[in-house]
């Protein structure tokens, strides 16, 4: 009766035994991935677009990474060049003098415009006195699988102040436009949202901006999506094509939008994307179609003829006081 006993607490006893080395063999067989690196960014671009003489002047942009889904966030740091040499990524990592900007706000003709306090990573505000190095960490949005990357410029930057540009207006939320400009010095702004547009997103709209010589801004139309080319005649009407459409409109004195063109007369050249606009001095109106490469010539009865082919891409168009036409 022992001898059974014996027997079967052996068994038990080895059959544990070898439970607990399958699962250490197995913990040992799994071994822990290292973490990947994350992709990094290419191209630090730095511009100065003001002339406040603080960071406000200063937008960022760069080459994001092909693929952003694992990007939370990227951490855009100015470091005095004299100390730059130091700055890594280690030191990017326990900094907290930076501005983020998230992947969705970084475009090709946008990118990230600095806070007027923003600080350098030793704490002291953006001056025109010194020259700064640009660098930008890319943070994970999971840190148990990829590390944060760095990329630092390798050129100064200095921002510049000077006399010969200032603010006209004050920043405007409605991405840019053509401009013309009337006898009294009335600049009105065709808006254009850039942003929108490579997005294929025709919302929000946008009138047409008039801003007096002293830089006060004020709707002057009804809202419109994507503007192109703007000009006007001399008895200050504007004309105003509407872009990735064939339509061109004419807005008078009181801010009353008519169309230009005839649509339903089918006797003059079809439209299909307007864009550069040209008024010469007999009130003659020109418009560049971007789809079929020609200027066209548009009457005061809303006639359309094409006027001339020209090389592909143009988007603007002007003329001289001899009536020669110019296309850049």
């Amino acid at each position: 009766m022992n001898s059974q006993k014996t027997l079967s607490f052996s068994i038990k006893l080895l059959t544990l035994i070898g439970a607990v080395l399958l699962q250490i063999a197995c913990s040992e067989s799994v071994e822990e991935q290292p973490l990947q690196s994350l992709a990094n960014i290419s191209e630090i671009k730095v511009l100065d677009n003001g002339n406040s003489g603080n960071a406000s002047d200063i937008e960022v942009n760069f080459e994001k990474q092909a693929e952003t889904n694992d990007v939370l966030e990227y951490r855009v740091f100015l470091t005095k060049s004299a100390v730059a040499t130091s700055f890594d990524l280690s030191s990017a990592q326990s900094s907290s003098s930076y501005e983020r900007a998230t992947p969705d706000d970084i475009f090709t003709v946008q990118g990230l415009v600095l806070n007027s306090n923003f600080t350098d990573t030793e704490g002291d505000k953006i001056t025109s006195q010194e020259s700064y190095i640009v660098s930008v960490l890319s943070v994970p949005k999971n840190k148990e699988v990829f590390t944060e990357a760095f990329l630092k410029s390798t050129s100064p930057f200095k921002i510049i102040k000077n006399n010969l540009i200032k603010n006209h207006t004050l920043p405007l939320q409605v991405g840019m436009g053509s401009l013309a400009i009337d006898e009294s010095d009335n600049l009105y702004m065709a808006t254009n949202n850039v942003i929108s547009e490579i997005n294929s997103d025709r919302e929000p709209e946008y009138p047409v901006f008039i801003i007096s010589p002293v830089g006060d801004a004020q709707a002057y139309s009804q809202a419109f999506s994507v503007l192109g080319g703007i000009d006007i005649d001399s008895d200050g009407n504007i004309y105003q094509a509407v872009l990735n459409t064939g339509k061109v409109i004419k807005i008078d004195k009181q801010g009353n939008v008519s169309n230009l063109i005839n649509e339903d007369d089918n006797r003059g050249f079809k439209l299909e994307s307007v864009d550069g606009i040209f008024v010469d001095q007999n009130d003659q109106v020109f418009v560049l179609d971007v789809a079929s490469n020609s200027v066209v010539k548009i009457d005061k009865d809303g006639l359309s003829s094409q006027f001339v082919s020209i090389a592909p891409h143009a988007r603007g168009i002007t003329g001289d006081k001899d009536g020669n036409l110019h296309q850049p």
